[in-house]
């Protein structure tokens, strides 16, 4: 049986609302080390994850449950020349394997609903470094 939600979604560059402007500002309002540690949790085709990835320079780790929306994610990354500074991991945000303390930003846009926002901060936390930044958005 074909993946339903993949169907739905497959020709869409940005699973949830925003674009890569509205990525890059946010993005450009913190203060991060000069090479961030970045975590993208429910990455999904990666439009925002390649335009972090961009921006810093520096290596994106992008989760998702969804094996073609990594397999995008590594076309597109491939395509901009970027493949070097993402690693796609296929999880579920809900039982991600990072150590405690592993990354300086942790950044999820339109996903975190999937756990419920209170309980994805709460639980994704123990991977951020002390002065890091979680960036989420929701559709509201």
């Amino acid at each position: 049986m074909k993946n339903i939600f993949y169907e739905l979604h497959r020709d869409i560059p940005r699973e949830g609302p925003g674009n890569r402007e509205s990525t890059r500002k946010a993005y450009e309002s913190l203060n991060l080390p000069a090479t961030p540690s970045i975590l993208d949790v429910g990455c999904g085709p990666g439009d925002q994850t390649l335009e972090l990835a961009k921006l810093s320079k520096s290596n994106v780790v992008a989760v998702d449950i969804q094996e073609s929306f990594l397999a995008v994610l590594k076309h597109r990354a491939a395509q901009e020349g970027l493949s070097d500074y993402i690693t796609p991991v296929q999880a579920s945000m809900k039982n991600m394997n990072f150590p405690e303390l592993s990354f300086d930003l942790i950044w999820s846009e339109g996903a975190i609903y999937i756990m419920g926002f209170a309980h994805g901060l709460a639980q994704w936390r123990q991977f951020l470094k002390p002065r890091g930044y979680m960036v989420v958005s929701e559709l509201s």
